[in-house]
């Protein structure tokens, strides 16, 4: 979970869901999961979803035991 985000999950940063399908997991995140998904339940476009390393656009890819989801707000600035 990146650090942008904890404060919306208590802290931690691993969490563990049960979950079959990806939009299954990040509905799994409870107040977190506002910050990920619109009120249309998509992915916000300033966030992007990876499952085991590979984005992910599908909210009802299939998930497996083990498998690892990286949520990574955009990040902008610069000099």
């Amino acid at each position: 979970m990146p650090a942008a985000l904890r404060q919306y999950w208590g802290g931690g940063a691993k969490v563990v869901v049960e979950a079959r399908t990806l939009a299954e997991a990040l509905v799994g995140l409870g107040a977190l999961s506002s910050r990920v998904l619109d009120d249309a339940g998509r992915v916000r476009r300033h966030v992007h979803v990876f499952v085991n390393q590979r984005p992910v656009a599908d909210l009802e890819a299939p998930l497996a035991e083990g498998d690892v989801i990286h949520i990574l707000p955009a990040v902008s600035g610069g000099s």
